[in-house]
């Protein structure tokens, strides 16, 4: 029998206990590595399906109408005109009736309410009946849109909701996430 021997070369023990001491080093490193998100590009917004109203011309017109709630006049002979570029504030303390004003000339017909052509009019609605719990963000904001899922998705994006989250349900979100969703609905369709 011949008796096994070993003969070690200081070369490669050196060389060997340097990349053990390497290797642990860097392992260390990559544990202490903090994980970095992939930058986040900042996309200018916009909406292909936008009409184009000249400046000045008449956006909406109301003409003497009457807010009614439960048999109760809250508004008599309301009229006004918005014209395109006009910005419009509905103020008031709670309970006067801004909400049913703005609800009755959403609902309201000609010669009363009278519109620009084509027009179509959103409307966020505080109660934010224009969500659908059993459906995800994303097809809660396409549900109604002009818009392409890309634009859906980058307005989703703009407003902090991204990646997967737009599959999340709509039940799962806080108040404040829903109110950010149906502002995008609303600015979309």
């Amino acid at each position: 029998k011949l008796a096994k021997t070993s003969i070690r070369n200081p070369f490669y023990g050196k060389k060997s206990k340097k990349l053990a001491h390497l290797a642990k080093n860097n392992q260390r490193r990559i544990e202490n590595l903090e994980k970095v998100e992939k930058p986040y590009e900042k996309k200018s917004l916009k909406l292909r399906n936008s009409f184009n109203l000249k400046e000045g011309k008449n956006f909406i017109k109301v003409l003497n109408l009457d807010v009614i709630r439960e048999e109760r006049l809250l508004v008599s002979g309301l009229s006004l005109t918005i014209s395109t570029g006009d910005k419009v504030a509905l103020i008031g303390d709670n309970g006067v009736g801004k909400t049913n004003s703005i609800e009755a000339i959403m609902c309201a017909k000609a010669p009363v309410v009278t519109r620009s052509e084509n027009l179509e009019i959103a409307y966020f609605h505080q109660d934010l009946s224009q969500l659908d719990d059993s459906k995800n963000l994303l097809e809660n904001i396409l549900n109604g849109s002009l818009e392409s899922e890309q634009t859906a998705r980058d307005f989703l994006g703009a407003f902090g909701i991204r990646r997967d989250k737009v599959f999340q349900k709509t039940i799962s979100l806080s108040g404040g996430e829903k109110i950010k969703l149906a502002l995008i609905k609303t600015l979309l369709s």
